[in-house]
């Protein structure tokens, strides 16, 4: 989209005082305020999905994912096109994804990262999302943008580096 919109190869710039986050074209470079740039994005807060770390403790012990596969038609259609042909698995892995999800594997309960649990909410963020697009393509353009910029801190040089201090402890 945001290709589609001239906007490619930018560099992202944080700039101190009083700055209004904007783009500049002719130096192609978003530039952000210190709360801006340092913040969780605009984009990140409006669609959020994921359930909170509160509830998944509550819940861990008694998820039951066949029932919310049962219960809900678009998510079992979903998750059976990984086995019903739908989609090409050469190596099996869409089947082993599949069986992980709905019976769990040797070295885990079915459905362990609450994929299913989320299903819902999370199509209900991509609707808000697409609905954002149509009402305001110039405000979303900017939610995007101010998303990608925000995404710096997640880079995958300092997860792992993070994890292998502070989980792995390597």
């Amino acid at each position: 989209m945001l290709r589609s919109s001239g906007v490619h190869n930018v560099r992202i710039e944080r700039v101190s005082g009083n700055l209004t986050d904007h783009f500049d074209p002719k130096a192609n470079v978003i530039r952000l305020s210190d709360t801006v740039y340092n913040s969780t994005s605009v984009a990140q807060r409006e669609q959020v999905f994921r359930r909170s770390k509160q509830e998944i403790i509550d819940i861990r012990d008694h998820h039951d994912p066949m029932k919310i596969y049962n219960e809900n038609p678009r998510l079992k259609r979903a998750v059976d096109s990984l086995i019903d042909g739908f989609v090409m698995d050469s190596t099996g892995g869409l089947k082993e994804l599949h069986e992980s999800l709905l019976q769990g594997a040797s070295w885990h309960k079915p459905d362990h990262h609450f994929l299913l649990l989320d299903f819902a909410s999370y199509q209900e963020a991509r609707l808000r999302a697409y609905a954002d697009y149509k009402n305001d393509p110039d405000g979303f353009a900017r939610k995007c943008l101010l998303n990608v910029a925000g995404a710096g801190k997640f880079s995958a040089d300092r997860s792992v580096k993070e994890y292998a201090e502070n989980i792995w402890r390597v």
